[in-house]
């Protein structure tokens, strides 16, 4: 889409970016300033989705992530990224 990530959330040490993708998906930046692990959730409704959520995969490590009751949580490590794409079709 040519279109950069904007910031939509900061809570305490993090910054949550959020990119939308040609595809109707989008691009979910977290990353943790600060110096120890953090707890982090990401909440499909804030996402501004034009479907639900079909797929989310964690850029990094290459592995498929799940929504449960329209959330996923993890921890970022301290002065860590976390980067999903979720889309809202069914393949890649």
């Amino acid at each position: 889409l040519g279109r950069q990530a904007t910031r939509i959330a900061q809570q305490g040490q993090t910054e949550t970016w959020l990119k939308p993708l040609a595809d109707g998906g989008v691009a979910v930046g977290i990353i943790n300033l600060g110096p120890q692990s953090t707890p982090v959730t990401v909440k499909e409704a804030d996402l501004n989705l034009r479907h639900p959520a079909r797929v989310a995969r964690n850029v990094w490590t290459h592995h498929d992530v799940a929504f449960t009751h329209g959330a996923y949580s993890t921890d970022v490590p301290s002065h860590g990224i976390l980067m999903l794409r979720i889309g809202s079709k069914t393949h890649r």
